[in-house]
């Protein structure tokens, strides 16, 4: 599997706390040996469709990840809090 770190999200993963960090790229660790396995993962990642090819991660109770999956391609878009994201959507 391909993986992509969108300039979107490496510039919302910079701004986050260095705890924030570790959590999502524990996170991003977990989602991608799930679907590189084609396993369902763990309820705590609380993954949700958002769009036709939009996803949503849970790294904690405060820090969403939004990605995307194409074929076998990864591609991470945005890390932030929920509001964040909300914002981010609207743009």
């Amino acid at each position: 599997m391909q993986v992509i770190y969108l300039k979107s999200f490496t510039r919302t993963f910079d701004s986050l706390t260095y705890q924030e960090q570790l959590k999502t790229t524990d996170t991003i660790e977990e989602l991608l040996n799930a679907l590189g396995r084609k396993i369902q993962p763990t309820r705590g990642l609380g993954i949700k469709k958002i769009g036709k090819n939009l996803w949503e991660a849970r790294a904690d109770i405060r820090i969403r990840i939004l990605f995307t999956v194409l074929h076998d391609t990864i591609s991470f878009v945005f890390a932030g809090s929920h509001d964040e994201i909300r914002r981010y959507l609207k743009i």
